[in-house]
Protein backbone atom coordinates (compact mmCIF):
# COMPACT_ATOMS: atom_id res chain seq x y z
CA UNK A 1 0.00 0.00 0.00
CA UNK A 2 1.10 3.54 -0.65
CA UNK A 3 1.50 6.22 2.00
CA UNK A 4 -1.60 8.15 0.78
CA UNK A 5 -3.65 4.94 0.91
CA UNK A 6 -2.46 4.21 4.44
CA UNK A 7 -3.18 7.79 5.52
CA UNK A 8 -6.68 7.60 4.02
CA UNK A 9 -7.38 4.30 5.81
CA UNK A 10 -6.18 5.69 9.15
CA UNK A 11 -8.30 8.79 8.64
CA UNK A 12 -11.40 6.62 8.07
CA UNK A 13 -10.71 4.55 11.20
CA UNK A 14 -10.26 7.71 13.29
CA UNK A 15 -13.60 9.14 12.13
CA UNK A 16 -15.76 6.00 11.75
CA UNK A 17 -14.90 4.38 15.07
CA UNK A 18 -13.48 5.59 18.36
CA UNK A 19 -9.95 4.21 18.67
CA UNK A 20 -7.92 5.06 21.75
CA UNK A 21 -4.14 4.75 22.01
CA UNK A 22 -3.42 3.25 25.44
CA UNK A 23 0.21 3.96 26.30
CA UNK A 24 1.56 1.25 28.60
CA UNK A 25 5.30 1.38 27.96
CA UNK A 26 7.67 1.15 30.90
CA UNK A 27 10.80 2.15 28.99
CA UNK A 28 10.01 4.53 26.13
CA UNK A 29 10.94 7.89 27.63
CA UNK A 30 10.12 9.94 24.51
CA UNK A 31 7.19 8.08 22.94
CA UNK A 32 6.79 9.52 19.45
CA UNK A 33 3.86 7.17 18.77
CA UNK A 34 1.84 9.15 21.32
CA UNK A 35 2.37 12.30 19.26
CA UNK A 36 1.59 10.40 16.06
CA UNK A 37 -1.68 9.12 17.53
CA UNK A 38 -2.54 12.64 18.64
CA UNK A 39 -1.81 13.99 15.18
CA UNK A 40 -4.30 11.49 13.74
CA UNK A 41 -6.96 12.56 16.24
CA UNK A 42 -6.70 9.41 18.32
CA UNK A 43 -7.00 10.19 22.03
CA UNK A 44 -4.31 8.92 24.38
CA UNK A 45 -4.83 7.16 27.71
CA UNK A 46 -2.61 5.53 30.30
CA UNK A 47 -2.99 3.81 33.66
CA UNK A 48 -2.76 5.71 36.95
CA UNK A 49 0.41 5.41 39.03
CA UNK A 50 2.35 3.43 36.42
CA UNK A 51 5.66 4.13 34.79
CA UNK A 52 3.82 4.98 31.57
CA UNK A 53 1.80 7.59 33.48
CA UNK A 54 5.04 9.09 34.75
CA UNK A 55 6.53 9.15 31.24
CA UNK A 56 3.51 10.92 29.74
CA UNK A 57 3.39 13.37 32.65
CA UNK A 58 6.96 14.38 31.85
CA UNK A 59 6.41 14.59 28.11
CA UNK A 60 2.98 16.19 27.67
CA UNK A 61 0.69 18.69 29.33
CA UNK A 62 -1.66 16.70 31.58
CA UNK A 63 -4.69 17.80 29.55
CA UNK A 64 -3.40 15.87 26.50
CA UNK A 65 -4.13 12.39 27.86
CA UNK A 66 -6.56 10.57 30.13
CA UNK A 67 -5.47 8.65 33.20
CA UNK A 68 -7.43 5.48 33.91
CA UNK A 69 -7.53 3.48 37.13
CA UNK A 70 -8.15 0.32 35.08
CA UNK A 71 -8.64 -0.46 31.42
CA UNK A 72 -12.31 -1.33 31.91
CA UNK A 73 -12.99 2.40 32.56
CA UNK A 74 -12.14 3.35 29.00
CA UNK A 75 -15.71 3.01 27.73
CA UNK A 76 -16.94 5.49 30.34
CA UNK A 77 -14.33 8.14 29.57
CA UNK A 78 -15.46 9.26 26.10
CA UNK A 79 -16.00 12.92 27.04
CA UNK A 80 -12.62 13.10 28.81
CA UNK A 81 -10.96 11.40 25.85
CA UNK A 82 -12.52 13.92 23.46
CA UNK A 83 -11.26 16.80 25.62
CA UNK A 84 -7.79 15.23 25.72
CA UNK A 85 -7.85 14.82 21.94
CA UNK A 86 -8.62 18.53 21.49
CA UNK A 87 -5.91 19.48 23.99
CA UNK A 88 -3.42 17.32 22.10
CA UNK A 89 -4.33 19.09 18.84
CA UNK A 90 -3.72 22.46 20.48
CA UNK A 91 -0.40 21.27 21.91
CA UNK A 92 0.78 19.81 18.61
CA UNK A 93 -0.08 23.07 16.86
CA UNK A 94 2.51 24.81 19.06
CA UNK A 95 5.30 22.50 17.91
CA UNK A 96 6.96 23.55 14.66
CA UNK A 97 8.94 21.03 12.56
CA UNK A 98 12.02 23.25 12.74
CA UNK A 99 12.11 23.17 16.54
CA UNK A 100 10.38 19.85 17.22
CA UNK A 101 13.35 18.18 18.93
CA UNK A 102 14.02 21.29 21.02
CA UNK A 103 10.34 21.39 22.04
CA UNK A 104 10.40 17.76 23.20
CA UNK A 105 13.68 18.20 25.10
CA UNK A 106 12.44 21.40 26.71
CA UNK A 107 9.25 19.65 27.83
CA UNK A 108 11.20 16.71 29.26
CA UNK A 109 13.67 19.00 31.04
CA UNK A 110 10.94 21.18 32.53
CA UNK A 111 9.19 18.18 34.09
CA UNK A 112 12.31 16.50 35.44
Amino acid sequence: ATTPAIEAALGRVATESFPVYVFLSRQDFAPMMVLEAGAWGIPVATLHKTRSHSILSRMLPKECFVVLNCLSEIGNQRSDLLRAREAMHRYLATIQPSNFLDSVIECLDSKA
